[in-house]
């Protein structure tokens, strides 16, 4: 029983030393490779600089651009806003009029209940809508 055991515990320490090896191993490989990602963010744009001629005007004109694209930005996007602009408006008028006809139909159901005698006559629960309709009105 104690040699087995004994074994068992140089089968277990091996295998520890073993893991801790493969372990170092991968570190030390992702060491290398961010280093070697991080040179290669570096080389890259100067080797792409290094491949131009000795007009470097152009090279710049080139990386901002000549303006096409951000000319036709321009054009759509102020068209469209004064497009959503004007639906909005249009939108804008439709809500306000839905608003005021459930206000005065709010009035009118309240004026018949209080002329029906189903309700007294009351002056407060009527001015919320009534401000609610000047409100929609201004």
């Amino acid at each position: 029983m104690g040699s087995y055991s004994r074994q068992l515990r140089h089968h277990i320490k091996n295998f520890s030393m073993y893991n801790n090896t493969i372990q170092i191993s991968i570190l030390n490989m992702n060491k290398k490779l961010t280093l070697f990602c991080c040179l290669l963010a570096i080389v890259l744009p100067v080797m792409g600089f290094a491949q131009t001629d000795s007009d470097y005007s152009n090279l710049l004109q080139f990386l901002k651009g000549d303006g096409a694209f951000e000319k036709w930005f321009m054009e759509v996007f102020t068209t469209l806003d004064t497009k959503v602009q004007d639906n909005a408006n249009e939108d804008a008028l439709v809500g306000k009029a839905i608003g005021g006809l459930g206000a005065l139909m709010y009035l009118g159901y309240m004026g018949w209940q209080m002329a029906a005698g189903d309700r007294e006559w009351e002056i407060m629960p009527m001015l919320k809508p009534i401000l609610i309709g000047f409100t929609l009105i201004y």
